[in-house]
């Protein structure tokens, strides 16, 4: 089972494609996301020669996620905005928690492994 995210932008689209094992690391990884203090905030893992990162960043534009996946050299990346107070961040991860990992739980008003 594999899940692809595509992200259109400027004319253009970017995509990446998650095993299911890489699919579960990036709903846990948001979930801890959600419950850090830090706004410079960075999580990854290492499958073969592929690194996955999310992390958080910042700019003009406002507040934004990024999933990149570095592997030889070739870095591609999905972007994902924290929308108006938030709210694109947590409907984001909702859906990602609706297809990959059903059996999330709620705690205190945030999903957690």
């Amino acid at each position: 089972v594999c899940l692809q995210i595509t992200e259109y932008g400027r004319g253009r689209r970017f995509s990446l494609v998650l095993s299911e094992e890489v699919a579960r690391w990036v709903v846990k990884a948001w979930s801890r996301f959600g419950q850090a203090q830090s706004s410079n905030w960075r999580n990854q893992l290492r499958r073969g020669s592929t690194i996955f990162l999310l992390e958080s960043k910042r700019n003009r534009a406002g507040k934004f996620l990024q999933l990149s996946a570095i592997n030889r050299g070739s870095h591609s990346f999905i972007i994902f905005p924290s929308g108006w107070n938030g709210k694109g961040w947590s409907r984001i991860f909702e859906v990602l928690v609706e297809m990959v990992d059903p059996s999330f739980v709620f705690s205190r008003g945030v999903r957690s492994a």
